[in-house]
């Protein structure tokens, strides 16, 4: 069970200093079904959230109206960071729940005022951002990849969720969105399978070795 105290954002942060900031009654916590809106492009707020049960996607809407599944949030993880201190008025994605779900929002004053009390939350913010960064970087080298075992390799390794990915679409589909022939996305799966690096089960592909699966990028 998700238990607030203990998020690694919070690692080292003064004892009182973190009960207070929990029990402010400007925290905003939600609950969504399945198919809610939790952040969308003109729906936001300036926010740090925490997914504390269930599951969301985040997605990005392109101006033909089709859309593509960027990831997948899961229990602790975080969203909203990248639009918490930003002048812009659009959220650069959208969130939906992928099933009932619940989430905690921490307001853009209340996260300044925890950085200005605790180092180490300051740091831990810090660090955030930079794997943020680092996450950001790795994108471009995927969407930049030269192989189709490359481009499918990175596919997998954003996609996954516990080590699997749900193929929600047509493989001529998600051909397109990777950005290879439909010809060499069954070659590179065949070649990931008799590798032992993941297993086909329905629409699902497990990652069974995500090492050797990282080497492809």
């Amino acid at each position: 069970m998700f238990n607030e105290h203990e998020h690694k954002i919070f690692n080292g942060v003064n004892a009182d200093i973190l009960n207070t900031f929990l029990n402010d009654s400007r925290i905003n916590r939600r609950s969504f079904e399945r198919g809610e809106v939790i952040f969308a492009p003109t729906s936001f707020s300036h926010s740090v959230g925490i997914i504390t049960k269930g599951n969301a996607v985040i997605r990005r809407t392109h101006s033909a109206g089709d859309s593509v599944i960027l990831r997948r949030i899961g229990e602790g993880e975080i969203f909203g960071v990248s639009a918490l201190f930003s002048e812009r008025t659009k959220f650069v994605s959208e969130i939906i729940a992928d099933n009932n779900c619940s989430a905690i929002f921490f307001s853009e004053d209340m996260i300044r005022e925890l950085i200005s009390k605790d180092t180490n939350f300051a740091i831990n913010y810090i660090t955030m951002l930079s794997n943020k960064i680092d996450y950001l970087n790795k994108l471009i080298s995927g969407y930049s990849a030269q192989t189709a075992n490359a481009k499918l390799a990175y596919f997998l390794l954003q996609n996954a969720q516990n080590d699997m990915v749900c193929i929600e679409y047509s493989m001529t589909l998600l051909s397109e969105r990777i950005g290879i022939g439909r010809a060499s996305l069954y070659r590179a799966i065949e070649e990931f399978e008799d590798a032992k690096i993941i297993t086909r089960k329905g629409k699902n592909i497990c990652i069974s070795d995500i090492e050797k699966l990282k080497m492809y990028i």
